[in-house]
């Protein structure tokens, strides 16, 4: 139990971001205005520059798995430095820790403890030039905290499923960094 008995998915090759890399004091880099990847596989990374350049704004990709659930999480989530701490729906924890120990429930969790931000990740295969980056069956994770990035992907992923006839695997897509206008409610400051 919770070794055989996984869901099947592919390995993750690496990360795309949408800022600079964490600075030496530990706080998080400027917004860019390209994908930036990040990989333990520095080939990879290589992969990806002889394909799209340095400074990446648009990158063919397709989803790997049938379901919006398997392709893409969106919750709220709290870490420390390097532990979650928990992660929620914005109302009750799925995921925390308590006393020390991994918590995890589907639903119907304790209460959410606040200090959390929303978190969506979306897995994609890479296509460089007419292959799988690396010739690899290898997924990379787009993460965002942007609470307008998390509604557009959703609403776009939903809008996906309809059209695929229940299945997103294999649906040709490019994931792109550009500027976007968002309509912000007006808050009344003076009630």
């Amino acid at each position: 139990v919770g070794v055989s008995d996984r869901k099947p998915n592919f390995p993750e090759i690496g990360r795309f971001h949408k800022g600079a890399p964490k600075n030496a004091a530990g706080h998080v880099g400027r917004d860019l205005d390209y994908l930036r990847f990040a990989s333990e596989d520095k080939a990879a990374e290589q992969a990806l520059c002889d394909a799209y350049g340095k400074t990446p704004r648009a990158i063919n990709v397709f989803l790997p798995h049938v379901t919006i659930e398997e392709n893409w999480s969106a919750w709220k989530e709290e870490w420390s430095a390097s532990t979650l701490l928990h992660r929620c729906d914005g109302v009750r924890c799925v995921d925390w820790l308590e006393n020390g120990e991994r918590r995890h429930v589907a639903a119907g969790g304790p209460l959410c403890p606040g200090g959390c931000k929303p978190t969506g990740r979306l897995r994609v295969l890479v296509v460089a030039g007419t292959r799988l980056l690396c010739n690899r069956l290898a997924y990379a994770t787009v993460e965002t905290t942007s609470i307008n990035d998390i509604l557009r992907l959703t609403e776009q992923l939903g809008a996906l499923f309809e059209a695929g006839k229940g299945s997103l695997r294999g649906i040709p897509l490019i994931l792109s960094r550009g500027p976007v206008s968002i309509t912000r409610k007006r808050v009344d400051s003076r009630s």
